[in-house]
């Protein structure tokens, strides 16, 4: 779609030295339009002044190995000189693909970059062909006399670029700085665009993860935020606000999605008022758009140290000596699965010894910044415990390594970290056996369950491990690393898992418990609340239908069961979704839904909610956002599980939540507040919570969450394992553990706390919690109530 594009003005092209990392006072907008703009729309569009460059894009474009990242690069609207764009330019030029524009603007800087001090050897095998007779004279008589074939040329170039890969990642983790030359060794060391094969698709994936973070740290840095408008499925606009939604766990990015709404609603402070009142309610006013808005820098917590430049070394008869190397270097590099993507979670670094991945840890090489602080307070805490103490290790097992999707967000994570590291510093103040912690990564979603598995097991003996704490979230493969320690004797002690089937051994041998309730638990509460406070058989009902996810179908069975025991014959018919891919998860997901659920709303009214609440629940909320006329001034007040903890913390979905007349309940496993007003009945878990409070913020003030519970119920399992094992001296095993467990009877903070057969809690009391719109306080109690 043609149009006189604005183009941001942002200064000369910038010098061949690292340039320094100045935000701009206000946000720069782009406006990215999809096809779904028509004419007259785009042109109130480009009315607008607060826009710095409008980028129209049209159906998306057949280009084989041209991620969409390189795409948007491409177009003109973005500032030349920005870290994004001259990564851009440097890449071509090291392929020899600039064009006649950027030669024309800033292709001789590019050109300067890569070519200062090129390797010659490194430069032809990237973009040559073994026969090229291009190559430098020494090295073609060297593999004409080695009669090298093809696939090991190929080999040597895959070596090239794949040690090229580190820098790759990290270039955009600089500190303060943009680091040219990082990128210009990057960029001489990719692949040529039209290599093919398995190690040249890998290396292009990985270009397109460092284009996606150097353009989130572009947008950091430059303070540019884009306005989506008209995106419609296929066209390339979609595939970059895809791109975004997928980047953003891992990059500190955020994607606000915003909507329509009426002229009387306030906008608040801080929204750019002028441009959302004309994108709200001026004309031109459409259907929905997104908002981009990166907060930080990827991984800013581990800056680049530029290596010291090497002089060029020239191809001569040495080259002999050099190619063999390279060749011997390839066979063990391709033997050991060098090509291959990298299977290593990225909360530890790789073996110093072995190079080979680390799925246990004890706290000293912790590589994730969200987490390092806590990874760093259990090695000391470790470290703390002489080699010639008693002692016993307690396996901390969470998922580390993130993907997007995980029900938990690294925050949650570096939350249980915390709540195990302050349950430790108690444990070992005074008494013997000592606890050591060892941290273990059970990958994305606990994926990587069984190797984790394979490695504790391996190391049990050595570390005298008995127990295993954590379990964050109710997976199908959550419960497969449970049977596995069970069956092994082991004993496991989940701290926030709540799904119903996560706990299935038998009353005799037994070895799993929880801190936690579990979903028909918290059913009941969330029944019993409704009850006091309305018509349980008059429950709205969404839920999530992935049966890989067992804490929302649990949740919703059980909550069902709930409903069928008050003989409620004509309950509102279910709404169900499928979440199993969060990429589709969108509030015009729940567009129908809420249509439908409008034309039975006569009255305020109850919606139970089931479902991975980090993505589904604000995208629900959205679509709630959109009632118009009678359904709008009814209001509806959400109930949910546990797992809704993460949306009291999204201020602006909380803030539309309450323009929207929605309120949010749900069951809390643990409150710091939760005490506050109960009687002398409870004293005992009162002082045992200020305790744990306390200790939390001693050692991490406010970086430690309190509201989610994640923090506290790790300190509870932690501790609640520890202090029995503790108990019986240094001979604790395994088994003598678990045997006490089974008959405990005992007041933690969260309340009293007893096991049935399985290791579930029982008559375990929660908390209601409710949304709030202070910023100081999201989360206020409501109620205690017990299942």
């Amino acid at each position: 779609m043609a149009t006189n594009t604005p183009h941001a003005g942002n200064g000369g092209p910038a010098g061949p030295a690292s340039q320094p990392y100045v935000p701009t006072e206000r946000p720069r907008l782009i406006l990215v339009t999809g096809t779904a703009i028509d004419g007259p729309t785009l042109e109130n569009l480009l009315r607008n002044r607060e826009f710095a460059a409008v980028v129209p894009f049209g159906p998306k474009e057949n280009r084989p190995g041209v991620s969409v990242w390189e795409r948007f690069a491409d177009r003109p609207e973005f500032a030349r000189h920005s870290p994004f764009k001259l990564l851009s330019l440097m890449l071509a030029a090291a392929r020899g693909n600039l064009t006649a524009a950027d030669e024309q603007t800033l292709g001789y800087e590019a050109l300067a970059l890569v070519r200062e001090r090129p390797s010659r050897l490194l430069n032809r095998l990237n973009r040559s062909e073994p026969t090229d007779p291009g190559v430098g004279l020494g090295l073609n008589l060297v593999v004409a006399s080695l009669e090298v074939p093809v696939k090991f040329t190929r080999l040597l170039r895959g070596l090239v670029f794949g040690g090229a890969r580190k820098r790759l990642v990290n270039l955009t983790s600089t500190d303060d700085r943009w680091d040219v030359v990082s990128v210009r060794q990057a960029a001489q060391q990719l692949p040529h665009a039209n290599t093919r094969g398995p190690i040249a698709e890998q290396a292009r994936e990985e270009q397109a993860k460092v284009y996606g973070r150097s353009f989130i740290a572009d947008c950091a840095v430059n303070g540019i935020e884009l306005v989506f408008a008209g995106v419609a499925d296929g066209d390339e606009a979609h595939e970059l606000t895809a791109a975004l939604k997928a980047a953003r766990h891992g990059s500190n990015g955020r994607l606000h999605y915003y909507e329509h709404r009426s002229s009387s609603q306030t906008i608040r402070p801080g929204e750019l008022v002028g441009l959302l009142r004309d994108l709200r309610t001026g004309e031109t006013r459409f259907a929905e758009w997104d908002h981009f808005a990166a907060t930080g820098l990827p991984n800013a917590a581990r800056p680049i140290v530029p290596g010291k430049q090497r002089r060029r070394t020239v191809v001569t008869a040495t080259a002999l000596t050099l190619v063999a190397a390279l060749l011997v270097a390839a066979g063990v590099f391709w033997i050991s699965g060098g090509f291959d993507p990298d299977p290593c979670g990225e909360p530890f670094e790789r073996d110093a010894t072995t190079g080979g991945c680390e799925r246990v840890s004890e706290g000293g090489n912790c590589v994730n910044p969200i987490l390092m602080p806590a990874c760093e307070a259990v090695a000391r805490q470790n470290a703390a415990v002489g080699d010639d103490e008693d002692a016993f290790t307690i396996a901390l097992a969470l998922s580390m390594t993130f993907e997007g999707d995980d029900a938990n967000s690294p925050d949650d994570i570096a939350n249980q970290i915390q709540g195990a590291v302050a349950a430790q510093a108690l444990i070992n103040e005074s008494q013997s056996p000592k606890l050591r912690l060892l941290l273990t990564d059970l990958g994305p979603s606990n994926a990587a369950w069984d190797e984790a598995a394979e490695v504790l097991l391996d190391r049990r003996a050595e570390e005298n491990l008995i127990a295993v704490a954590g379990l964050s979230a109710s997976y199908e493969t959550t419960k497969l690393f449970i049977d596995r320690m069970n069956r092994e004797g082991l004993v496991v002690m989940g701290s926030t898992i709540t799904g119903d089937n996560m706990l299935t051994g038998s009353e005799e041998t037994n070895s799993a418990f929880r801190v936690a309730p579990t979903n028909t638990q918290e059913a009941e509460a969330l029944a019993a609340f409704v009850r006091e406070h309305g018509d349980l058989c008059s429950v709205f009902n969404v839920s999530d239908t992935d049966r890989s996810y067992d804490y929302a179908t649990s949740l919703n069975e059980a909550f069902q069961a709930q409903q069928a025991a008050e003989g409620c014959a004509t309950a509102p018919r279910p709404f169900t979704f499928n979440g199993s891919n969060v990429s589709a998860v969108n509030p015009s997901l729940f567009e129908e839904t809420v249509t439908a659920m409008c034309e039975e709303v006569r009255e305020d009214s109850y919606l139970f909610f089931a479902g991975l609440s980090r993505f589904a629940l604000p995208s629900l909320i959205r679509s709630l956002t959109l009632r118009k006329g009678p359904c709008l001034e009814h209001r509806i007040t959400i109930i949910s599980g546990d797992n809704a903890s993460s949306v009291p913390h999204d201020r602006s979905l909380v803030a539309d939540m309450r323009g929207a007349n929605v309120d949010l309940y749900y069951i809390g496993l643990a409150h710091p507040d939760q005490w506050a007003g109960a009687g002398p009945e409870h004293q005992s878990s009162s002082e045992q919570m200020k305790s744990a409070v306390d200790q939390l913020l001693h050692q991490f003030g406010t970086d430690a969450n309190l509201a989610n519970g994640q923090a506290l119920m790790s300190y509870e399992a932690v501790r609640t394992t520890a202090l029995i094992a503790q108990g019986q001296g240094p001979t604790v095993t395994a088994d003598s553990l678990a045997d006490e467990l089974r008959d405990f009877s005992g007041i933690t903070a969260t309340g009293p706390l007893e096991f049935d057969g399985h290791g579930n809690p029982v008559g375990k009391t929660m908390t209601v919690l409710a949304a709030t719109t202070d910023v100081e306080d999201p989360v206020e109690v409501i109620e205690l109530v017990t299942a």
